[in-house]
């Protein structure tokens, strides 16, 4: 089976070059949200907003069309695709458990795949021979497949562009739709010329300085 690859970010904010980067989706018709006229009442931080603000006015029209044309959930090949969850696809952020649990029954494949806290995390749901379903919430090791075969699941795969688990490293998974397994990869950048490119894009001090820490 080919290598597809989904985002889950609001792809039209934080984004270091936007003109570029929604082209590269176009075909695979992600979940968007952030910086188009349909979400912009968001009450965004001080920081976040001038984020957005400084990608709206980057994003060609083009780019601006096609992230309006996305859906904020959608399937693919089975899989479930929502920014935020099931239930709430760009508001809800699924932090733990108990958040979890509640958007088991929205979704009716497998698994459902997840970003907006920018957390590499899985929760599953095991249905037991008596009694409730079992849950769980697993932190997935780096280059270690994860089987999920068997189980309903929430998965998070971290973020490339600003993680918050306090590693800088870009984090994403692959998913292994033969096995039913997913692997988290952490990948190394250049995050001072990242830095260097939002000082030069006058984008908010705190947003460059957490690239360094990874939160």
């Amino acid at each position: 089976m080919p290598r597809r690859h989904h985002w889950l970010r609001p792809q039209s904010k934080r984004v270091r070059r936007p003109p570029t980067c929604p082209k590269r989706s176009v075909s695979r018709r992600e979940p968007r949200s952030g910086g188009d006229r349909r979400s912009r009442h968001l009450n965004f931080n001080p920081d976040a907003r001038a984020a957005c603000e400084w990608t709206a006015k980057a994003l060609s029209n083009d780019s601006r069309e096609f992230l309006r044309s996305l859906q904020p959930s959608h399937s693919v090949d089975g899989i479930q695709l929502a920014h935020g969850s099931p239930r709430d696809p760009i508001f809800e952020y699924i932090f733990n458990l108990s958040i979890a649990v509640l958007n088991f029954d929205r979704f009716d494949s497998d698994v459902c795949l997840v970003g907006h806290t920018h957390v590499s995390l899985i929760f599953t749901r095991q249905q037991a021979t008596d009694g409730p379903p079992q849950h769980e919430t697993a932190i997935p090791e780096p280059s270690t497949p994860f089987a999920l075969k068997g189980r309903k699941s929430i998965v998070n795969p971290g973020s490339v562009g600003q993680p918050r688990d306090g590693d800088p490293n870009a984090a994403y998974m692959i998913f292994d739709q033969k096995n039913f397994t997913v692997t988290l990869k952490r990948q190394a950048y250049d995050v001072a010329k990242t830095q260097q490119l939002m000082r030069q894009a006058q984008l908010p001090a705190r947003l460059v300085q957490r690239l360094s820490h990874g939160w």
